[in-house]
């Protein structure tokens, strides 16, 4: 889903190169928010040489997509725990249910510190609104799930991964 609008454009090595740039400036605002500039470009040149990184962000394979949602979603909660705003609220849902659409387990490792973040906060200083909204966000991204099995698979519960696996492995 992610790699489609570039597929649409005639330029499917558009996105991964577009979601590694994203990602790229995204670890170093957040490393430059978290503990200044001299740390954000030790990070960001760290993470740009490393051989992993080199590896997959060429590629289609989910981590160029994952590793994008995981650091939005890290702004987005420390913009909501600055702002209290439904936006950022709305930013964290997407960033974390794209990420489920993306890697699902990977998701749920993401969201359980995040939830733990949240809810924290919203106990001690109220705000469960921007929860809803959050909330409806992220389950809005997650009705991609059975849409996008139905529409490759022909079934809505059973992924295209899961009919790949059954196939071929």
């Amino acid at each position: 889903l992610a790699m489609a609008p570039g597929f649409a454009l005639g330029t499917p090595m558009v996105m991964p190169l577009l979601f590694s740039g994203i990602t790229g400036g995204l670890l170093f605002a957040l490393a430059r928010r978290v503990a200044g500039g001299s740390v954000a470009l030790a990070t960001w040149l760290l993470w740009l040489g490393t051989f992993g990184n080199l590896r997959f962000r060429a590629s289609y394979f989910s981590e160029v997509t994952t590793s994008l949602c995981w650091l939005a979603a890290w702004w987005a909660l420390l913009e909501w725990r600055a702002r209290r705003d439904a936006r950022s609220m709305v930013l964290l849902a997407l960033a974390v249910g794209w990420c489920a659409v993306t890697r699902p387990y990977t998701a749920v490792a993401l969201a359980i510190p995040i939830a733990g973040v949240v809810g924290w906060e919203l106990t001690r200083r109220g705000g469960w609104r921007t929860l809803a909204v959050g909330l409806s966000t992220g389950t809005l991204v997650l009705v991609l799930l059975p849409l996008w099995s139905w529409g490759t698979t022909g079934n809505w519960r059973e992924t295209p991964l899961a009919m790949y696996t059954r196939q071929y492995l």
